[in-house]
């Protein structure tokens, strides 16, 4: 009886401590404005409610988001520190959303969508983002300093639309990297 007394109250502290807290747990605070292509998606709902999504800079003109963020009307916020002091961001409105044809909410399968802004995001005064002259073969990096892509080619619509930079994805060639390497 002891034994279980003392289980049930571990367990109530383990859990009761799980507030929601609106923190990450075991994170660490990123060095402000050291992700330049985070988004916070402003959303207002159809009841007129506002939540929030984030999101990531795909180009100066796309924004790629959770399908499940679907809303009425949509303001993308560049910049964003500290929600309470951002006097110095970018708000941008979304022109067109396009959720994966295939979308589906009940099991979120497809959960992707890219939002067409409705003005060019501003990047930087003297520079531009993606691959340059001699970035190919060079890794695509991410937050985490793994390597999830391989610099490839640059793709440029017919129609004359806006260029897309193109990567390798690492995991679709896993097997085929871990026959080589242990093969030599």
């Amino acid at each position: 009886m002891f034994i279980h007394s003392e289980l049930l109250i571990l367990l109530a502290l383990t859990l009761g401590g799980q507030v929601r807290t609106g923190k990450i747990i075991g994170g660490h605070k990123a060095a402000a404005h050291s992700r330049p292509y985070m988004v916070l998606l402003k959303t207002e709902m159809d009841d007129g409610t506002t939540k929030h999504c984030g999101g990531f800079l795909l180009n100066e003109d796309f924004v790629m988001t959770a399908a499940h963020c679907q809303a009425r009307s949509y303001t993308v916020l560049l910049g964003v520190h500290n929600v309470k002091h951002n006097d110095e961001i970018q708000r941008i409105n979304v022109d067109q959303t396009f959720p994966h044809k295939d979308y589906n909410a009940t099991n979120y399968k497809n959960d992707i969508m890219l939002l067409k802004l409705s003005s060019k995001a501003n990047f930087c005064e003297n520079g531009d983002i993606g691959p340059g002259e001699g970035d190919s073969g060079g890794p695509l990096v991410c937050e985490d300093e793994k390597a999830y892509g391989v610099v490839s080619h640059k793709f440029k619509p017919d129609s004359g639309g806006q260029q897309i930079d193109c990567y390798a994805k690492i995991t679709d060639y896993s097997r085929w990297i871990y026959l080589t390497m242990t093969k030599a």
